[in-house]
């Protein structure tokens, strides 16, 4: 019983000891840091140049069911000449495309409460690009082909750029409280802007902007984009570079409707970042 009671107390001493070693950081802290960004795919349908796209094909080249007539837009002659005055038959979208990996920019701001937990804001901003690929069927033949009865087919490229602002507002909960590294969870609530820089296609020669763009050459300044919403959450681990200064790394799953498409719902995005606090 003797040594029960003064092993209790050795454990009392040891954690109260721990405990008061521990700094308080509360107080304002801020900073700044970059990640990698996977943005959902689903959005960047928005780039796929189908004919029920606000920046359709379509619009720059002409209805493939109506007859060519050279006297339309400039950009149609254009499109014509880079396939050799062929006629087009139709036009195979693509059904699936991504995003590639965009890199993002961060600024943090947050009150570190007494317990060491902290409530949140941060910015970020980023610039995502996709690549696609869409067919066209000619009426002419391939003679290439087995049996020279098959028409021919080519190749063009859609090409897509926007910019990102996400705001995020939230708190951040340390799971272990230590002087070293400390794992930790943030829950947020996200707002969010897009807005089309550019998008493109190319067939041969022929490169065109899809935007502001009809037949009959019509332009329009009327930006593309919008404001979406959403929420998440954050598991990363935080750690003491010197005196007040602090580094993050996280890994951030992010649901957040993204105005781009009709009706936008909410889709998944993925965060991999890091962050220097001070």
């Amino acid at each position: 019983m003797r040594y029960k009671i003064i092993i209790s107390l050795l454990l009392i001493s040891f954690f109260s000891q721990a405990q008061e070693k521990i700094k308080d950081r509360s107080g304002f802290t801020y900073g700044g840091g970059v990640g990698i960004m996977m943005a959902s795919g689903k959005n960047a349908m928005f780039y796929n140049g189908s004919d029920d796209k606000q920046n359709a094909v379509i619009n720059v080249i002409g209805n493939p069911l109506e007859p060519y007539n050279s006297t339309e837009s400039s950009s149609q002659s254009k499109f014509y000449k880079a396939i050799n005055n062929d006629s087009v038959i139709g036009i195979q979208y693509p059904t699936k495309m991504s995003y590639n990996p965009a890199v993002t920019l961060h600024g943090y701001l947050a009150y570190i409460l007494k317990n060491q937990n902290a409530i949140y804001g941060e910015i970020t901003y980023s610039k995502c690009t996709v690549n696609g690929v869409f067919s066209i069927e000619l009426a002419s033949f391939d003679t290439t082909s087995f049996n020279n009865s098959a028409h021919k087919i080519i190749e063009g490229g859609l090409k897509g750029s926007e910019n990102r602002v996400d705001i995020e507002v939230g708190y951040h909960l340390i799971i272990s409280r230590t002087n070293k590294i400390m794992p930790f969870l943030d829950f947020f609530c996200n707002l969010n802007t897009v807005q089309v820089k550019s998008d493109q296609m190319k067939v041969g020669s022929f490169t065109a902007s899809l935007m502001h763009t009809t037949v009959s050459n019509y332009y329009s300044n009327q930006s593309q984009g919008g404001t979406g919403y959403g929420f998440g959450s954050t598991f990363g681990i935080e750690a003491p570079l010197k005196n007040r200064m602090y580094y993050n790394i996280g890994l951030k799953g992010t649901l957040k409707t993204i105005h781009l498409l009709d009706n936008p719902t909410l889709t998944p995005h993925v965060d991999l970042f890091a962050r220097v606090l001070f």
